[in-house]
């Protein structure tokens, strides 16, 4: 799903991303024919560190977006937060502030901002709530005047009780044994038509984990949330990518009659295999 993005204004909040808000409140949103295959350039997880904040709080926000050949997008990136919906009960205005805007044009200037408080935070964001205000985060990554988009919600409130999943790495099982990566930090998994895969997190907060893997091949097996999964392998030799999302959803939710929001934490990891002639240059762990 796209949407349009003037990067010379603060954008609206309610205009660009009130849509797509109606639409998924504690998700990303992408419009995708396989959920685990990579065709097409494409968001795959935003995050806030932390993941649950208070006003005067410092937060790094962050995406990861692969390319259409299953590698990595690094930038440009645009970033987006505004003010969608204070759960107070009070009557929402279609004239919202405009939030804040950021572009980034290298991997070393990221989103990083501290949420303001008081008047100043009204003025940004609109009407406070200290028991629970959801902010929108938005990410587009492509053409900068036309990119693709996708959103998040983040709370803010005075207590903050969650935090995000930790990934560690994602291992890997070639006939039943657990490889090494090479000095380039590449698994070679040799010949093998299948291998295991498996996500290395912890959870410090919550119990609603699932695990969302993505690959630019067929092999994935379709809607699988585990952490550990198959892996059909191409037959062609090359360098493969494969990401992993893991999301705990438990969270912190707020509803106010009409809408319900929950706090979604969120972290990942990738790696990339090597599909080679014979199983000579596999390292093996054991």
């Amino acid at each position: 799903m796209k949407y349009r993005f003037n990067t010379a204004i603060a954008v609206s909040a309610l205009g660009l991303f009130g849509i797509a808000l109606v639409l998924s409140l504690s998700c990303d949103i992408p419009d995708f024919d396989a959920p685990s295959r990579i065709t097409s350039l494409r968001v795959l997880a935003i995050k806030s560190e932390p993941r649950e904040v208070s006003p005067g709080d410092e937060v790094v926000i962050s995406g990861l977006a692969v390319n259409k050949d299953g590698t990595p997008y690094m930038v440009p990136m645009v970033w987006f937060l505004g003010g969608v919906i204070a759960l107070s009960g009070a009557d929402r205005s279609s004239d919202l502030p405009d939030g804040l805007t950021h572009i980034q044009m290298s991997e070393d200037d990221p989103f990083v901002l501290t949420i303001p408080t008081g008047d100043e935070y009204e003025a940004i964001f609109g009407e406070y709530n200290p028991d629970g205000t959801v902010l929108t985060i938005g990410m587009g990554v492509g053409d900068l005047e036309d990119p693709t988009l996708s959103i998040k919600t983040m709370m803010v409130r005075d207590n903050n009780s969650f935090e995000n999943p930790v990934f560690h790495g994602i291992d890997f099982m070639v006939e039943g044994r657990y490889v090494l990566p090479d000095e380039e930090g590449i698994y070679d998994v040799g010949n093998t038509k299948a291998i295991k895969v498996i996500a290395n997190v912890d959870f410090p907060t919550g119990d609603e984990k699932t695990f969302h893997w993505y690959t630019a091949t067929k092999g994935l097996k379709e809607f699988s949330v585990d952490k550990a999964v198959e892996w059909s392998l191409p037959k062609d030799q090359g360098v493969y990518d494969i990401y992993c999302v893991a999301r705990e959803n438990s969270g912190t939710e707020f509803g106010d009659g009409e809408y319900n929001v929950k706090s979604a934490g969120v972290d990942w990891g990738s790696a990339r295999i090597r599909v080679s002639a014979d199983m000579t240059l596999v390292n093996w762990a054991n």
